[in-house]
């Protein structure tokens, strides 16, 4: 809203509250004064409990979720961790009963008991 050609922002937040001047734009965004934080990834990494790993995917794999990515605005990497989250929650019985069942198979039998020499 305008009045005499001052931008008036009504919100319900205190009067002395500079948070519509951060959101807007009027304050923050100089790049002048911008700063690279000197914690970097890590402290988004702690935040998320990620962990960064290594993977070999072929590369029209990576093409396609870039597209993906660019078509929904998110990044690639996030896309994948989706993916392999939503994988695991919509199997998850069915991965259990197959590695409880795999490894019941492959129990050897027990060891017959010594003879005793009486």
């Amino acid at each position: 809203m305008k009045k005499n050609g001052i931008n008036i922002i009504i919100t319900d937040e205190p009067e002395d509250s500079d948070t519509h001047l951060w959101e807007s734009g009027q304050l923050g965004d100089d790049p002048e004064h911008a700063v690279v934080s000197k914690r970097g990834a890590a402290i988004y990494d702690e935040a998320m409990e990620l962990q960064l790993i290594s993977i070999r995917l072929p590369k029209e794999l990576i093409a396609e979720y870039k597209k993906l990515g660019s078509f929904v605005a998110r990044g690639y990497q996030p896309l994948m961790r989706d993916a392999l989250r939503f994988y695991i929650e919509h199997n998850k019985s069915a991965i259990r009963s197959t590695i409880s069942t795999s490894a019941a198979a492959r129990k050897l039998p027990a060891k017959p008991k010594p003879l005793s020499m009486a």
